[in-house]
Parts: structure tokens; sequence; C-alpha cells
């Protein structure tokens, strides 16, 4: 629609996929995201969200934002999962799994705007088995949301952008102000759009080269999205400019005493490292497939830059904006921070792999050029998934953090008399499942659980949480603890560990 396909990198190869494609594909979605852990046990993330907003009249939800924990629109949708299912893994993560199947449906429409079928079957099959969006669509958080809303406002906005009128840019408006009160970081990709808004208002030929037809209406759907966007937030605005400027080293823990977390920044290539070992391969593993994948998405952004600019623009306006951000205010950059341009992404790297392969099919001294490129194309799409396919074992392999197993080995395992201690974060998730262990703030009452006759056990998990929030507890641990098992979580640096100490 916006776009000269015969530039394509297949132009000639492409075959228009059964009817029944997007729906089997919604249907694989929704199967792999409901297999593996999605019931099991919660993490500590999740618990916190249960017990420092979930747990409260939806008044108090409403008008409330005590951390970035909450993320309001999922905090509103999760509690009336809870009051239909009752409080359960299932019910806090159930809008989640929802939002990620929708995520999968919105990336086709829009890819429907953009390029060719098989960009779309590829891209979409891609985010269907996506290991990072299938395990956010097993956790109670907002980020399946946030991609779903970037996507589908998205949609609407090319759309605007192509004459569609008074629906396009009113759904654009309405879907991009529901997606900042999901997370606020969505503002980023709303930025985007008024960028590419900008451009395609002053600039004749890029309007011409995206096939822009109407480039002044998608700036009402702007004016919409921030109204409603300043609606929902009104009653808690005031509190989340307070939280955002407050000391960014301390996370408050609402509703849980001495549990301030002392955070330390990040250094530059932390998140770096933390994107690549999510893959579940290792570090060096992960750099390399880092490495690999770049390269990929520069061609793709090239390809994109000749054809239709605004989709390069999508990616590099939040990409930039959000490092200098999170900069200025003195907080951490996560890589979780920018997974609403996974579908953009995925557009980038599709278009790059499809057009080295064309590079490649071109020379061919083998066959006709035509042929090889589609059998090189087709072969590379089918790699590519069976890939995804097989990342998705480290979703699977482990539950995000292992608290229910752990609490059941210490019963096996605790005699009359014991004592057992749950330190840092465990505080939390142990009180959650009324285990009934003895909560330590401080390295004096591990001395005075010492004294006690029979065995002293310890649990802790996040050690870099524990650290930052009480270093003289964590030293107390290290010196009288010896490591008798660790219960292995999916969550970076989420293993619960056991001690017994001397």
């Amino acid at each position: 629609m916006t776009e000269d396909r015969s530039k394509l990198p297949h132009a000639g190869l492409d075959t228009r996929p059964s009817a029944w494609t997007l729906p089997a594909l919604l249907v694989a979605a929704a199967v792999v995201r409901l297999l593996g852990h999605f019931h099991d046990g919660l993490w500590f993330d999740e618990i916190w969200t249960i017990r420092a907003v979930l747990r409260h009249p939806l008044g108090e939800i409403l008008t409330t934002f005590a951390s970035d924990n909450n993320h309001p629109l999922f905090s509103l949708l999760a509690w009336f999962s809870i009051q239909g299912f009752g409080e359960s893994a299932f019910a806090v993560r159930l809008p989640a799994m929802l939002f990620g199947v929708a995520g999968v449906a919105a990336l086709w429409a829009l890819c429907r705007l953009l390029t060719s079928w098989r960009e779309t079957l590829l891209a979409t099959s891609l985010l269907a088995f996506s290991c990072h969006h299938v395990a956010f669509s097993q956790e109670a958080r907002g980020y399946t949301a946030l991609l779903f809303f970037g996507l589908a406002s998205t949609y609407w906005f090319l759309r605007a952008q192509a004459g569609d009128g008074k629906r396009a840019w009113l759904w654009h408006g309405v879907l991009l102000g529901l997606g900042t009160y999901a997370h606020a970081s969505l503002v980023l990709l709303a930025l985007a759009h008024f960028v590419i808004y900008l451009v395609a208002l002053f600039s004749p030929k890029a309007r011409a080269r995206a096939g822009v037809m109407d480039s002044k209406s998608p700036i009402i759907g702007l004016v919409i999205a921030g109204t409603v966007s300043l609606l929902l937030y009104s009653p808690i605005l005031g509190q989340m400019l307070g939280f955002m400027t407050s000391d960014a080293t301390v996370v408050r823990m609402p509703g849980v005493a001495g549990a301030d977390l002392a955070l330390r920044l990040l250094n530059p290539l932390q998140p770096i490292a933390t994107a690549a070992q999510s893959f579940g391969m290792g570090l060096i593993p992960g750099l390399i497939l880092i490495a690999t994948v770049v390269p990929v998405l520069i061609v793709g952004a090239v390809s994109y830059l000749r054809s239709d600019w605004r989709v390069p623009t999508l990616v590099l306006v939040p990409g930039i904006a959000m490092p200098l951000l999170t900069t200025a205010l003195g907080r951490q950059l996560m890589p979780r921070f920018l997974f609403f341009l996974g579908g953009f992404g995925l557009l980038l790297f599709v278009r790059g792999t499809l057009s080295i392969c064309s590079v490649v099919g071109a020379r061919a001294r083998i066959g006709t050029r035509a042929r090889v490129t589609n059998r090189l194309q087709l072969g590379a799409g089918v790699l590519l998934v069976l890939g995804s396919l097989g990342l998705l074992n480290h979703v699977y392999a482990l539950p995000k953090q292992d608290f229910e197993g752990a609490m059941a080995y210490v019963q096996s395992l605790r005699k009359p008399g014991d004592t057992v201690l749950a330190a840092g974060l465990t505080r939390l998730a142990f009180d959650y499942y009324e285990a009934g262990y003895t909560n330590v703030l401080s390295a004096a009452e591990v001395e005075r659980a010492l004294e006690s006759p029979g065995a002293v056990y310890a649990l802790y998990t996040l050690p870099g949480a524990l650290q930052g929030m009480n270093p003289q507890l964590a030293e107390a641990l290290i010196e009288h603890g010896d490591e008798i098992h660790r219960f292995r979580g999916f969550v970076l640096q989420g293993d619960v560990v056991l001690l017994r100490l001397r």
C-alpha cells in the first residue's frame, strides 16, 4: 500500500498464503504461550505486583503509583482477572498472554501495509515463536500490551497517512493513548510518530517516497493520544513525576518493611550483556548471536530507507531517545525498556535476511538466479523459525524462580528445632507463600539465629539485589554459609540458594 513492491528483494517470488495461515499462527502462538510454566509459581516481580498493587481495592489501584512495577493498564486488567478466576499464576498472567497473541495479529496487519506476503509470514512466525515474547506472555507484567499497542497504533497511523480518514486517526489516537497507559515508555513511539509527521509535512519528496497521501491528519491522532493519556494518568500523574525525579538508586517496596533496595547504576555495557544472556545460551554465544544480528538489521534498515523511510525511523527515534532519557533520569537502562520495538525490529531483520539472500542468489552460477534466490530465502526462513522454536526450550526448561521447589526441599530437610532464615527479596516471596520462615534484615540477626540449638538454614536470591539492600547481611551469609542446594530459575541471577549456616 505504501511501497513499490517490485523493488523488494524477492520480487516475483511472492505467493499469497492460505486464508487459514493467520488463524493457524494465532492458535500456535496461544499454544506455545500456554505451555511450559504458565501455571507455575510466581517470581519476585509478580509477587511484588500482587502484594503492592493487585490486592488493593480498584479505586486505590487507579489512584496510586508507588513504583514503576505498577503498569497501570495491566494492573487494572489483572485485577479483574483475579476477581473472575481467583488469585493464581494463571489469573495474573492471563492479560499478558492475551496481549501476546494479539501482538502477533497486529504485526501481521502492519506487515500487510508495508511489505510482501513472504516477509509478512516470516516476521509474524518469528514473533509467534520468539522466546522473549513468549517469556513476557507468561509473566504478570505489561510488556506484551506495550508491544501490541505500539504495533496497532502504528498500523492506524500509517492508515491515516494513507488518507483513510477519521476512523484511522481516531483509532490511532485511542490505541496510542491506551498504550502509554500500559507503560509510559510508549511516549517515545509517539515521538517517532511525530517525527514522521513532521518529515512528511515539510518534505514532499519524503512524502512521495513513502506513499503518504494525507500528511496532516495524523496530528489529530497524536492530539487524541495525548488527551487520552493525560485523562487516564491524571489521578496518578503527580505521584509518577515524583517517583521519576526521586533518588533513582533506591527502590521502595510498598508494604515490605525494611526492604528498600539500593541499586548500583549499571555501566553502559551491562544492558548488552543482559541481552546476550537472555537467549539462555551463555554470555559469549549470546554476544556472537547479537553481533550476527546487528549487521542484518542494518541491511534491512538501508533497504527500507530506499522504499519506506518510516520503518527505520520507528526504531531509531525511540532507540536513541531511551538511553538518553534513562541517563538523564539517572536510571538503569534495561533491554526490556525497548521491548515494544520488537515488532519493528523483526521487519528490519526479515528484510535484511531476504536482501542478503537476494544478493547471494544474484551471483549464483548454477541454475537460474531467481530459483536460487527463492531457495535461499525459503531455506533461511525455515532455519530462522526452527531456531526460534529451539530457543523456546530456554523458556520452558526452568521456572522463573523456584520458590515452591525450595519450600518443598526445606520441608523434607527440616527437623524440629531447626531455623530457616529468609534473606533479601526471598522474604517477600516466602511471606506470600506463608512458609513461616524467619525474616532477617541484618547481620546481627544472623548472628543471633546461630545461637539456636538446631540447624540454621538461610535462603536468598538475586545476589546483586541482596548486596544492594544490605551489604553486611550478604557478607554474613557468605561468611557463615555453606551452599547445599541451588534451585535454578529462568530469571537472570534468579536462582534460589539454600545455605546451611555454621
